[in-house]
């Protein structure tokens, strides 16, 4: 639920009275919008500097060191009085702890779905809670900052975070890793015993036996998918998730009511967004699904540290200078924002072949030179199982 990070932040680092006391009243221009958004480019930072060594810890050993630092960043901002230590700890949980949650939990998803139709319902359900994380902090901020002008009117919530972590934490060290890490890893006993625990069913059973064969390693226009990963992220954050999630307080606030109402607005707001994603199976979750469908496997752990790092980036730029746009330009800056949108549609019509009901391995052989068929969905299924089927006769 790291939608509850923006949100909260928002609410509390800038307009709360005894956060800023707590940090000794910060008065320059840039200490705010830096101490609302350090985090997002610590988790930039941390995603590219991820895929250095994640392809030896594993998904789920990436998603175990995102929650201990969640939870160390967590206890830093909750006993802060100060900016350093705020930044601090904001970098170690929001920027470890983060860019490893989100560059691997849709990896892990995708690659252990049992079936071609598991992958989308999986990530959708995974953006329902960290929606939510928005409108809970939305309340939280409410009646916390409502109630209570004390130091535990912003350090309880604070620390509410950390449950989040602790929590994923303990249930994905109960988790093996993904079956193809483990093949790439070439620790073979452990993937089939992973394949049978995924499908309740002995190793020499049929399903299982097939998900066995189909776990490949096709390097088809790496660099072209690469990229993809990156701009894909980047150009979603830019179509104004971000400012919205961090700043809808402070946009409401500018039709010149109470903060009382401002708020409670906002949670309704924010409310709605989450509850969005139930019927529409979020763009948010297909977004990072994408990234890890599209990727290699010997380069997934690359292309979900670049996704990673594309959001971070575009959600840093967004946050620092959004404040800002927000009081010198104001309704300006919302060109900007549409700008995003239409690129994201330019960029997914042209660009993005369509991924539903094919295996990861029949992904691969969508980016051969000639095969990528994008735009309706009659031509995205022309890439059937009889052309891979095909393909893989040739190799043989």
């Amino acid at each position: 639920m790291y939608g509850y990070v923006p949100e909260f932040s928002a609410g509390v680092v800038l307009t709360h009275s005894p956060f800023l006391t707590a940090l000794k009243n910060p008065t320059t221009v840039w200490t705010i919008p830096m101490v609302s958004s350090s985090y997002n480019l610590a988790a930039c930072v941390a995603s590219a500097v991820l895929s250095t060594f994640a392809w030896c810890s594993g998904r789920r050993g990436c998603i175990i060191i995102g929650c201990i630092a969640a939870v160390c960043g967590g206890l830093l901002q909750c006993t802060s009085y100060g900016v350093p230590q705020m930044i601090v700890g904001r970098l170690v949980r929001y920027g470890l702890g983060i860019g490893c949650i989100s560059s691997y939990v849709p990896t892990y998803l995708a690659e252990t779905g049992s079936l071609a139709g598991d992958r989308g319902p999986a990530n959708a359900l995974n953006s329902i809670p960290l929606i939510s994380g928005v409108p809970l902090a939305d309340w939280m901020d409410y009646e916390f900052t409502k109630h209570s002008m004390s130091q535990a009117s912003w350090r309880v919530p604070v620390s509410f975070q950390c449950i989040f972590a602790l929590f994923s934490g303990t249930i994905t060290c109960l988790l093996p890793d993904t079956p193809r890490w483990y093949y790439a890893r070439n620790r073979i006993d452990e993937r089939d015993e992973t394949l049978c625990r995924l499908y309740d069913k002995p190793l020499e059973d049929p399903a299982t036996q097939d998900s066995k064969h189909k776990i490949d390693n096709t390097e088809i226009k790496v660099i072209h998918r690469l990229c993809m990963f990156f701009a894909k992220t980047f150009i979603r954050t830019w179509m104004g998730i971000s400012l919205i999630a961090y700043f809808s307080t402070i946009i409401l606030s500018k039709v010149g009511t109470s903060k009382g109402l401002v708020q409670l607005v906002a949670g309704f707001l924010n409310t709605s967004f989450a509850l969005g994603t139930v019927p529409l199976y979020s763009w948010q979750g297909c977004v990072w699904l994408y990234a890890v469908e599209i990727a290699p496997l010997e380069y997934r752990h690359i292309g979900a540290a670049l996704a990673s790092c594309g959001e971070w980036m575009t959600a840093f730029l967004t946050t620092f200078a959004g404040l800002i746009g927000i009081t010198n330009v104001g309704w300006k800056l919302w060109l900007w924002i549409l700008a995003g949108d239409v690129a994201g549609m330019a960029f997914v019509f042209f660009l993005c072949p369509e991924t539903s009901h094919k295996t990861l391995g029949q992904i691969d052989y969508l980016f051969m030179k000639g095969d990528m068929h994008v735009g309706d969905d009659d031509e995205n299924a022309s890439i059937d199982e009889k052309v891979v089927s095909d393909l893989k006769t040739e190799e043989l």
